[in-house]
């Protein structure tokens, strides 16, 4: 979903992601910048609830209350105060975030970590080809995930420091959108020498984009109701405030 290139942007900014990183695969050969540790809590927590990140169910109800007082709080919390150093700009990225972020939400309060958040809103047909080519997901499927995921992060992170940002944006208007989210998000960018803007040129090259579909696909082969939550997703990434009847829209396209 574009996860990958913008946490390997923070990464060429200078920002903390930690001492032990996921290994690149054929699939994403610079790398997918995720904190191992972070990934195996990740993976505990849903084979704790007997699910997949591509489970098409929702979560059981009241999830979060099957860890109380367990041993991978506990050690979530010794990780956070291990890899998320003290006046420092840290990052975590692991797109099943989406939907675990409220387990970990109280632990970063609990360990005094002020959270921002950064959206990336990619074309749900790049996201469904790609999977097609990597899993052999059928198109509905991963629109149904592509939905679903959209739909816990932003109602996750609504009421926080947050900034977001179209994937083509991110390849087309590097700097400008970096710094649009940063600005959003309420921090500060890192400052980025000349050497660091020549790298984030080689590192976003145009084969960071295996899929691309054209614009008129997203009404002959999505369902309504996920064309216009993209696109509702994209306004509020060029106009950056949410209005209450935007809040509103989403969640309506939500229900439905």
């Amino acid at each position: 979903s574009g996860t990958s290139a913008f946490t390997g942007i923070l990464d060429l900014l200078g920002v903390n992601l930690g001492s032990q990183m996921l290994e690149t695969q054929p699939d994403n050969p610079k790398g997918f910048f995720e904190n191992k540790y972070v990934v195996l809590a990740n993976d505990c927590i849903l084979d704790t609830l007997e699910t997949s990140w591509d489970d098409t169910l929702p979560l059981p109800e009241n999830w979060t209350d099957h860890f109380a007082d367990s041993q991978l709080l506990t050690d979530i919390r010794a990780f956070l105060r291990a890899d998320i150093a003290e006046d420092q700009l840290s990052a975590l990225k692991d797109p099943r975030m989406c939907k675990l972020l409220p387990l970990w939400l109280p632990l970063f309060t609990e360990e005094d970590i002020a959270p921002h958040f950064a959206l990336l809103i990619r074309h749900p047909l790049e996201i469904a080809d790609s999977l097609q080519r990597r899993n052999g997901f059928s198109t509905e499927k991963s629109l149904i995930l592509w939905m679903q995921h959209m739909i816990a992060a932003e109602r996750s992170t609504r009421q926080l420091p947050r900034g977001m940002v179209t994937f083509e944006a991110l390849l087309t208007e590097t700097r400008t959108s970096v710094t649009r989210v940063f600005d959003s998000a309420g921090l500060k960018l890192p400052d980025s020498s000349e050497a660091s803007s020549q790298a984030l040129t080689q590192f976003l090259d145009a084969n960071m984009r295996h899929h691309q579909v054209a614009d008129g696909d997203l009404d002959t082969r999505c369902p309504p109701v996920i064309a216009r939550y993209y696109r509702m997703l994209c306004s509020i990434c060029t106009q950056g405030e949410v209005s209450d009847q935007q809040f509103e829209e989403l969640d309506n396209v939500a229900a439905e």
